[in-house]
């Protein structure tokens, strides 16, 4: 079996930390992902290299304030990628705390008891950080955020205790105090917690990545509203409930003239427009009702077990609602109205059949007029 010193175990350290410096600035810049934070977090790494590589020396002389910095970017870049509004003063006064003790030491301030406040500080950083995670990955599974935590948590203990240990000596755990260079266990546990925060703050940011491609795989980037592919996932699953008995309602809605918007406002100006339809259909919805937008300035809202009649209530509000809401571009009042149709499921009109029925109705409100509903029937034709 092959054992290794606790210097290769440091250099193994550092290799891995310039991998991650390397990793985090791919993503800050190549791929943009988060690049504030990544910047922040490869600079953590990149302060702890110098005195993991040097011997004896000025660095290894700095060690405590290049840890105290590397921790410092850490808890900071876990915020900006977390995007957590707190403010920065723990933040900032455990590091002021740290690094005033760590420079106070060559100023006269007893060694022992300079290195406890550091240590102290360190610890401090680390529950703040493991704090910050456990709150910003809400969304994921327990023991996955256990997992997360569980690196910082352990790194603040041994910290704590190294601070104990050398502030209370008769206490023991005289261990605690040894030089990694000299202890292949402390070397071996520092590589292991610096591999395990490294690669759980990396899967973090590809787990959010892979979020993020699927939100835009389903939700249309202008509007946020979901796109035409999941409308037809969403009816696939109502064509499922419809054969069980349960009804759904599909209303499209098409915004009247709207090229005219584009032609004389530009654009940026129809852009603006749309978001303000997005808005105002959101608005109206219930939580269980799905507004897609369709294609180009037509929308379409499924509504999940709703009769005819609530239909017809809604659409009329969310007719009325468009035609008296004000929107402005530049200072100039723009007047927006819309077309509507409104189809009710049944059998043998599921899915794109229902979608045809309602597309069919929008069409008929715009030649009786615009700025209307017009209901799809059972039978051939449309009723405004």
């Amino acid at each position: 079996m092959i054992e290794l010193d606790s210097n290769t175990l440091l250099l193994v350290n550092a290799l891995f930390g310039a991998l991650a410096v390397g990793v985090w600035m791919l993503l800050a810049f190549p791929f943009r992902i988060a690049r504030q934070a990544c910047v922040m977090l490869a600079g953590a790494q990149a302060v702890m290299l110098p005195p993991l590589l040097a011997g004896p020396g000025p660095f290894q002389a700095l060690a405590g304030i290049c840890t105290l910095i590397a921790l410092g970017l850490l808890s900071l870049g876990l915020r900006q990628l977390l995007r957590l509004r707190q403010q920065r003063l723990d933040l900032l006064g455990l590091l002021a705390l740290g690094l005033f003790a760590d420079l106070a030491r060559l100023s006269g301030l007893p060694a022992d008891m300079a290195t406890g406040l550091t240590l102290m500080s360190m610890g401090g950083l680390c529950l703040l950080a493991g704090r910050d995670l456990l709150l910003g990955s809400l969304g994921l599974a327990a023991w996955l955020r256990v997992g997360l935590v569980a690196p910082y948590a352990v790194m603040s203990c041994f910290l704590m205790l190294r601070s104990i240990a050398l502030t209370q000596p008769e206490l023991g755990g005289g261990w605690l105090l040894e030089d990694p260079r000299r202890h292949a266990g402390l070397a071996a546990g520092w590589l292991v917690l610096a591999m395990s925060i490294s690669a759980g703050l990396i899967a973090l940011v590809l787990s959010r990545l892979i979020q993020r491609i699927e939100s835009l795989t389903r939700h249309d980037p202008l509007t946020g509203l979901w796109n035409r592919r999941e409308l037809s996932e969403q009816l696939a699953r109502q064509q499922v409930r419809a054969q069980r008995g349960r009804s759904h309602a599909l209303l499209m809605v098409d915004l009247d003239h709207f090229k005219r918007i584009n032609d004389e406002l530009g654009h940026a100006a129809g852009d603006a427009a749309l978001r303000h339809v997005a808005r105002l259909l959101q608005a109206s919805l219930r939580e269980q009702d799905c507004a897609a937008r369709y294609g180009g300035e037509e929308f379409a809202l499924l509504l999940p077990d709703t009769p005819l009649a609530g239909a017809q209530a809604l659409a009329e509000r969310l007719r009325a609602a468009l035609a008296s809401s004000v929107w402005s571009w530049q200072g100039r009042h723009w007047p927006l109205t819309a077309s509507l149709g409104l189809a009710l499921s049944a059998p043998g009109r599921l899915g794109d059949a229902l979608v045809e029925a309602a597309d069919r109705a929008m069409y008929q409100a715009k030649a009786q007029g615009r700025n209307r509903v017009c209901l799809a029937p059972a039978a051939e034709g449309a009723s405004c």
